[in-house]
């Protein structure tokens, strides 16, 4: 039986560790958009930008994203009198969440507006096809030199909530927009390396 310690041996195979594979940092990621809808495509182009110039200004102006978390649902069973969990369901808890800041023609605003009001085709009442709509996400979390270090896909996105911002006459603060999306799932480990129906800077 091995006992741990934190001896020297152990101090110099943690500075090991740190210096091969460092920490990740919460303010290195990057957002892609891959599979564009037809509803996207019109929303940025009635925004008046290109695709190129809505993907660099979001990453540029994107302070936060919060995806949820994932989660195997259990059954509890019985084997000789033991009882054990069994999984019979992925579950994905949640909303995806973007928070940017808006400059001053809150292009980025107009373009999710756009987007989430060409879903609803007004005064028929019905709905486009969700083919018609929703896009894949590109989540990648990078080294401090910009390179993906991992990521993850996620599949049939659409936003379903823009939300509301307030102006004050008192404070000279930047305006923060969030935007809540829907999705079906993810998968971990992918970049934008791995996909090239992908709208943004080309992969380096």
């Amino acid at each position: 039986m091995s006992n741990f310690s934190f001896g020297s041996l152990n101090i110099e195979a943690f500075k090991r560790s740190i210096s091969n594979f460092g920490y990740q940092r919460s303010d290195r990621y990057n957002v892609y958009f891959s599979k564009v809808s037809a509803s996207l495509k019109r929303s940025i182009l009635y925004a008046g930008v290109s695709e190129l110039e809505f993907q660099t200004q979001l990453n540029d102006r994107l302070q936060s994203i919060k995806l949820p978390e994932q989660s195997l649902a259990t059954n509890t069973i019985k084997v000789s009198g033991v009882d054990y969990e069994h999984p019979y369901q992925t579950n994905y808890e949640g909303d995806i969440e973007m928070t940017f800041l808006l400059d001053k023609t809150a292009f980025l605003r107009r373009v999710f507006n756009n987007w989430l009001n060409d879903i609803h085709l007004g005064r028929s009442g019905a709905f486009r096809y969700k083919t018609d709509y929703a896009c894949n996400i590109i989540i990648e979390l990078t080294n401090q030199q910009g390179t993906p270090q991992s990521g993850c896909l996620v599949f049939d996105v659409f936003p379903k909530t823009v939300s509301a911002f307030s102006t004050d006459g008192e404070s000279t603060k930047l305006v923060e927009q969030t935007v809540t999306f829907s999705y079906k799932n993810y998968v971990n480990g992918f970049s934008r390396f791995s996909d090239p129906d992908i709208f943004g800077p080309p992969a380096i």
